[in-house]
């Protein structure tokens, strides 16, 4: 079996898949033709150590040509052509998650050569559940939180429950806790624009806090 890489499309979840994945019985007949480009993800220092802990005598790298659409996807469907002539007996898999080679995988089968290509989406639909799942309970305490909110806004503010009501009569409220303020003064002096401004600030302040003490 000859194994060849779409490293532009699985970056490294390649290594993983090969050693732990459902492609995790290669043996030490088979080869792992990495094919990359200059576009290609590097390998971190820890993804090395696996690589040479396990595939060390497999390994063949092989740098492609890049700057073209779909340039690798080309040059590893040519290289199965290759070595399909050298030996009519060696089978290939790609380790690809791009479903582009299946066209290619189904002339190749038409004419006895036996390539199939295999994903390493395992992994990224698992997280997806898992997204999915927290997206899931986020909407549950979302509910939950806005049932706060509503209970608080009718039995504390006694307001409509729609939002833009709620909002509204939140910031009246804010406002006249600002006129009553600026009326206890008794003072010319706060008939300035500043001092209302100040005053009004003040009185929103002090609703808005209490609005969203209810999520502490």
């Amino acid at each position: 079996m000859v194994y060849l890489i779409d490293t532009e499309n699985v970056k490294s979840a390649w290594l993983e898949a090969l050693i732990t994945g459902e492609e995790g019985n290669v043996n030490s007949k088979d080869k792992i033709m990495v094919m990359y480009t200059n576009n290609t993800p590097k390998l971190q220092y820890d993804e090395i150590a696996l690589l040479l802990e396990h595939f060390s005598e497999q390994i063949d790298l092989r740098k492609c040509q890049c700057g073209k659409p779909n340039a690798l996807d080309f040059q590893i469907i040519a290289m199965i052509a290759v070595m399909a002539k050298e030996n009519v007996d060696e089978s290939f898999t790609i380790i690809s998650d791009d479903t582009g080679f299946d066209t290619a995988i189904e002339l190749y089968k038409e004419a006895g050569i036996q390539v199939k290509r295999s994903g390493v989406q395992k992994k990224t639909e698992v997280n997806d559940v898992d997204a999915s799942e927290n997206k899931r309970l986020s909407n549950v305490q979302l509910k939950e939180l806005r049932k706060k909110q509503r209970e608080f806004l009718t039995n504390r503010c006694k307001i409509p429950k729609t939002m833009a009501e709620q909002v509204r009569k939140w910031l009246e409220k804010g406002l006249k806790d600002a006129e009553k303020g600026i009326e206890k003064s008794k003072a010319k002096a706060f008939k300035s624009g500043e001092k209302v401004k100040k005053h009004a600030i003040e009185g929103i302040k002090k609703n808005w806090k209490e609005y969203r003490s209810i999520k502490g």
